[in-house]
């Protein structure tokens, strides 16, 4: 099968007008042959197999924006509109695989995920904007488990395309400034010119590549939140936080204190279009902002939470973004201020907290403990958010999955009863102060005789 996907995919590369002489039952066994291999992986275990057949899905996609010359004519997805099997199995096989795809194997699987995802981002979009695909990727988004190990990848390839491609645009805009200085410049030695113009060539290449990989994913989690069913899986405790910080970071390094650094000279030639990635951010805060989870996750995030960072946005997106979502937007930043004043309120009630009830990776106190095969305890959104990349233990790297932790109900009850109690003995506090006010008040008031 191996040498048939080849074949096949050279046929795309180098002849793609013979897809062009195929009969109508050829391109329904065509589609059928790539539902099969994408959405089978007991049957088809080679993962760069599948990954050969998402690039012949690929081919059978309209062209996008970037002007993908290897698809003919939209005769060719006409298919993909009527065949019944793709219709039902298609989108949530290319969702897996995107998860799949993480774990290859290979030494150059680190590097060869971004060029299946590429693709696989691309037809993803397609299939969101047809509403019988759409469908199954909401329904696959029922499925929390792989829903979950599925954003889970979008959020770390978010957040290292963004790192690499922001990386190199800093060491672009410094080689751009040194070369305006033309006398300075032209004083290196030319073999250090010449290695100092072939490091700044790949840097670019580099920026292009993670930069436009970048826009495209999140871009998905944009369209993907807009959906209130799949937004609710984004909130789930795993979840929630890791998205939090991650827009929280984004903002920083578009409308930080050090932006600026980023402005390079024709920034378009990399894909940095630096206002359509901030309304992609600040439209996903949107779709959250209703969620008072989500705002927690915001304001708790110590690093990079900066309520100057939000108004920043508003102020950058004023001119571009609808008074509708400026409105809920900003609405959003006043309320992290309340969440945030309310959050450090409710966590100076607690006091001193008692070691058995933190965290033992994180030090915060627990809402759901478990134990681990380890003997270890850690709160449930803790361990799980780590067993999403990793499934072992990591007090002794054993294996372990979310079936083998072990709730720990008792410490649970403790742990709500603390919570209780140091609440009540703050109220209570409170009124014994508001009460004694009262009476110094009072007693402080002229006696009125007649």
């Amino acid at each position: 099968m191996d040498d048939v996907a080849q074949f096949l995919k050279n046929l795309s590369n180098l002849a793609p007008q013979v897809f062009e002489t195929m009969g109508a039952d050829e391109l329904y066994d065509f589609v059928t042959l790539i539902v099969t291999f994408i959405g089978a992986p007991k049957y088809v275990k080679n993962p760069y197999l599948r990954a050969t057949f998402t690039k012949l899905l690929r081919f059978l996609i309209p062209p996008t924006d970037d002007g993908d010359r290897r698809h003919v004519s939209d005769r060719l997805s006409v298919v993909l509109h009527t065949h019944p099997l793709a219709k039902r199995f298609l989108a949530p096989a290319v969702m897996q695989f995107f998860v799949d795809i993480e774990f290859t194997g290979s030494h150059t699987g680190a590097y060869d995920k971004y060029d299946y995802r590429h693709e696989m981002n691309q037809i993803l979009e397609y299939f969101w904007q047809q509403e019988d695909y759409k469908q199954t990727m909401v329904g696959f988004a029922r499925d929390t488990k792989s829903f979950v190990r599925f954003v889970n990848m979008l959020i770390n390839d978010s957040i290292f395309s963004m790192d690499e491609a922001l990386s190199k645009l800093l060491s672009i805009k410094k080689t751009q400034v040194e070369m305006q200085d033309e006398a300075t410049w032209s004083r290196l030695p030319p073999r250090q010119r010449q290695q100092r113009i072939q490091t700044h060539h790949q840097e670019e290449g580099h920026a292009r590549y993670f930069m436009q990989f970048c826009n495209e994913v999140l871009h998905m989690l944009n369209y993907l939140s807009a959906e209130k069913e799949v937004a609710l899986v984004f909130m789930l405790p795993e979840l929630v936080n890791r998205m939090a910080t991650m827009l929280n970071f984004f903002l920083t390094q578009l409308v930080g204190p050090k932006c600026s650094s980023l402005k390079v000279q024709n920034a378009d030639k990399y894909f940095f279009y630096p206002r359509k990635l901030l309304s992609e951010i600040a439209a996903t805060f949107i779709h959250f902002s209703s969620f008072d989870e989500f705002a927690l996750a915001v304001v708790r995030d110590d690093r990079s939470y900066d309520q100057n960072n939000l108004r920043k946005a508003l102020r950058v997106l004023s001119p571009v973004m609808p008074p509708a979502d400026l409105g809920v937007f900003e609405s959003f930043a006043n309320r992290c201020i309340e969440v945030k004043q309310q959050d450090q309120e409710d966590e100076a009630e607690l006091g001193d907290v008692p070691e058995e009830f933190l965290d033992e990776i994180t030090a915060d106190i627990m809402e759901d403990p478990v134990r681990l095969p380890s003997g270890k305890i850690v709160d449930r959104p803790t361990i799980c958010r780590h067993l999403l990349s990793d499934e072992t233990d990591p007090f002794n790297r054993q294996r372990c999955t979310v079936e083998m932790l072990v709730p720990d109900d008792e410490l649970r009850e403790r742990i709500q009863a603390f919570r209780r109690e140091r609440r009540a003995a703050a109220r209570n506090g409170a009124a014994d102060a508001a009460a004694a006010e009262a009476a110094a008040a009072a007693a402080a008031e002229p006696m009125i005789t007649d």
